[in-house]
């Protein structure tokens, strides 16, 4: 005997059943999503052999340097067998972690935590979140890491969620980050005082591009070309031949506006539609 039900009460048990089937798949989706991309330490001992097979097995045991070496392997984008982005944050934050606990001095390991904070603020192979990246910058800068003062400047200067822009904040961290002679530091410096935002003269934002360029820094390079190339202000006269000489640098740092900059000046003796 078939048991009838009213058309109404059919269509709304079908449409709990419908909205309950939905909730379990995508409970499902994301339970096998956080299993595939669970951080599994041990899994360098299936894929890797001969050197990298002891650097894995040197890294499992708490071996620092070790530890560093594997997450850089896991971070190399040339070698595509290996390049594993989640497994190199997670190396990466787990030896950061370990050099907090234990004190560890060594320069590397304040690169661990710049490269942690890098990932954190560029969403490469965790989620992105500026406050933990924030978190990372923050404890590889006051180790010495130019780096990442350079990035706390820019974060601060910017501001992120949850982080508030401060001026002061990103002015003192990039003059900090000058001082150790970094050249990105150095541009972004002289980016800002031509800008208005550092009260310096502006000969010295020139003569920052410069320094920065001796270094081959490729953003120190074009920038100063571009201002040979046209004259700026008052502060730089016209030069082609200086104009050849940095987009020159910047072109062998694979800066392509500049290689095609540098081919019109050669070819023509001139150049165009440069601001």
């Amino acid at each position: 005997m078939k048991l009838l039900s009213s058309p109404n009460t059919d269509n709304h048990t079908n449409s709990r059943f419908s909205v309950i089937g939905k909730l379990l798949t995508a409970l499902s989706v994301m339970l096998i999503s956080q299993q595939l991309y669970a951080f599994n330490p041990n899994a360098c001992l299936n894929t890797f052999q001969g050197e990298a097979l002891k650097i894995c097995q040197a890294a499992i045991k708490g071996d620092p340097k070790a530890r560093y070496q594997l997450a850089r392997i896991y971070g190399d984008a040339m070698n595509s067998r290996s390049v594993d982005y989640q497994q190199s944050f997670h190396w990466h934050r787990e030896l950061s972690r370990q050099a907090l606990r234990q004190e560890l001095q060594d320069p590397i390991y304040s690169l661990a935590m710049y490269n942690t904070g890098v990932m954190y603020a560029d969403g490469v192979g965790v989620k992105r979140n500026a406050k933990n990246a924030l978190f990372w910058f923050d404890k590889a800068a006051n180790r010495g890491e130019p780096l990442a003062m350079t990035r706390l400047a820019m974060l601060y200067e910017q501001g992120a969620p949850g982080i508030s822009a401060d001026s002061n904040k990103a002015r003192n961290w990039v003059q900090k980050a000058v001082d150790k002679d970094n050249p990105q530091a150095k541009v972004i410096m002289s980016k800002w005082i031509l800008e208005g935002k550092i009260n310096k003269n502006p000969t010295q934002a020139i003569e920052l591009l410069k320094s920065a360029s001796a270094q081959n820094s490729p953003q120190g390079a074009f920038a100063l070309a571009n201002m040979y190339a046209t004259g700026y202000e008052q502060l730089v006269k016209q030069d082609l031949i200086k104009a050849k000489q940095f987009y020159s640098i910047a072109c062998s740092q694979y800066v392509f506006e500049a290689c095609k900059r540098y081919h019109d000046i050669d070819t023509t003796g001139r150049l165009e539609g440069v601001k």
